[in-house]
């Protein structure tokens, strides 16, 4: 991952070259569907996937037809509704995320790099945290 390369399966590599056509390929086999398709920007999601231990939904963001940001949300144990995440919930995950992400990356954040930068946030507008890939 800190080379820029998401590993998301064995025929689903995302870089900051992927472009939208390049989900055709992989739609059905990841279950992918569109979030949001206007004229520029685009997005579309994952069901959850097991990846790096843990069962992860992914949102791919396009602009221009080309990969702007991946986000990853870690499928919470719990069970829990989204209605009834707490913020400190939120930043609880946000901790798990970071420690996660050392495991992984086996680096302290920030992680910022030559094609882009990763980070684990807590968005307060909308009020949930994921794993955030941002790409150059």
């Amino acid at each position: 991952m800190n080379n820029g390369a998401l590993k998301i399966g064995d025929d689903f590599i995302v870089d900051r070259n992927f472009k939208v056509k390049d989900l055709k390929l992989v739609e059905k086999k990841y279950s992918i569907s569109p979030v949001v398709i206007n004229d520029i920007y685009k997005s579309y999601k994952t069901n959850p996937i097991l990846f790096y231990g843990e069962l992860v939904a992914f949102t791919l963001y396009f602009e221009n037809d080309l990969i702007v940001k991946v986000s990853m949300y870690i499928k919470k144990d719990s069970g829990s509704v989204w209605l009834l995440d707490t913020k400190q919930n939120e930043m609880d995950n946000v901790q798990y995320q970071d420690k996660w992400l050392f495991g992984i990356l086996k680096a302290k954040s920030p992680y910022i790099y030559q094609w882009g930068r990763i980070e684990s946030i807590y968005d307060q507008r909308a009020g949930y945290s994921s794993v955030v890939i941002r790409y150059l």
